[in-house]
């Protein structure tokens, strides 16, 4: 009876509950509606998805706000987002806005699912409420920058707007999303963010260069080239602060041509530079996107070579050599397998050398 099932739904027991809101399946009328809209509040996600389940099986409600906030209610925030689209982007920011940082810290996979939930709704308002959590601290810039991508096209005009925002997770998060976006309407303000001074903005050009890569625009190779250029000038200034952070930057290039900029500091007297110059060089050498001619293998075997021999630097060169020849080994000439010989401590080097050739 409607009765005794109504009386279930008032109980402690969060299994008499859950029970109740099943049984009210077989219950149509006002009175059982009411029920069901009352256990959608229920202080337990287990009843509150169950009733709202049972509501929207039953078309219940309409309209497509109330239908977006039932739906959060049960905390399906992705079907809102589907579903509602737009109706449900208000909804989904209030719940970010209630949240806020103090959830993102307690409960990071909720806030994450809020964030992909708006990225569903392919709904441009939603931009500016994942940049605002972004900045407020409720989001982190890799799910903002998927919910970005998962607008698609829609997005496009306001992330280019946010390039000139002043907050750097935004400006991250846009760049990191148009590139994945692919809408060649970006290629001219990423590309004058390449031509902006360096300095501070070295991390933020290092991004909009990622972004001008997957973007496959036809003059995004010469840009980049370019760029780069700059970058390898910049890092021969013996007086630049930013030397770590350009060596790392270059050694995540697809340009065969950083490589001989990056060699000498191999033999750098700061480790930690030397360091750098071994994991970037080691990146570039390794990787399969890159087609090195033999002139370029032949003159960084040479260096290396000298590099073996140097006072410090040593175990770096050898390592690099080491990648190099891994995967180059056959542009080695003899001249330079006699001079490797000659080097103490390159067996290794050697037998690598003649496994390639």
């Amino acid at each position: 009876m409607l009765f005794w099932t109504l009386k279930k739904l008032r109980s402690k027991s969060l299994v008499t509950r859950e029970k109740a809101v099943k049984d009210l399946a077989s219950h149509h009328g006002d009175r059982a509606l009411k029920a069901l809209i009352g256990a959608t509040h229920d202080e337990e996600e287990s009843v509150r998805i169950a009733a709202a389940d049972l509501l929207l099986a039953r078309n219940w409600p309409k309209s497509p706000s109330e239908r977006a906030n039932l739906l959060i209610v049960a905390n399906r925030y992705e079907r809102a987002g589907r579903e509602e689209g737009a109706a449900a982007v208000p909804l989904l920011a209030r719940v970010l806005q209630e949240r806020s940082r103090f959830l993102a810290i307690i409960r990071p996979t909720t806030v994450r699912r809020v964030a992909e939930a708006l990225g569903y709704t392919r709904d441009v308002s939603a931009v500016p409420t994942l940049l605002k959590g972004l900045t407020d601290g409720a989001l982190d810039v890799d799910d903002v920058a998927r919910a970005l991508v998962n607008l698609g096209r829609v997005a496009v005009v306001p992330l280019i707007e946010a390039l000139r925002a002043a907050s750097f997770l935004e400006n991250l998060a846009a760049t990191r999303a148009l590139g994945e976006i692919g809408d060649h309407r970006a290629f001219g303000p990423l590309a004058s963010i390449l031509k902006e001074d360096m300095g501070a903005n070295i991390s933020r050009q290092h991004e909009a260069r990622l972004a001008l890569e997957k973007l496959h625009h036809p003059s995004s190779s010469e840009v980049i080239k370019t760029y780069l250029t700059k970058l390898v000038q910049s890092l021969r200034d013996p007086a630049n602060p930013d030397r770590a952070s350009i060596i790392k930057h270059l050694g995540q290039t697809q340009e065969p041509f950083v490589l001989s900029a990056i060699l000498p500091w191999l033999t750098n007297n700061d480790s930690r530079l030397r360091g750098d110059a071994e994991a970037a060089a080691k990146t570039i050498v390794s990787q399969k996107g890159i087609v090195f001619s033999e002139a370029d293998i032949t003159a960084a075997v040479d260096f290396l070579s000298w590099g073996l021999e140097s006072q410090s630097g040593a175990w770096e060169s050898k390592c690099v050599l080491l990648e190099l020849l891994r995967n180059y080994g056959r542009f080695i000439s003899d001249e330079q397998l006699d001079r490797l010989a000659s080097v103490r401590d390159t067996y290794v080097t050697i037998q690598l050398l003649i496994g390639n050739k």
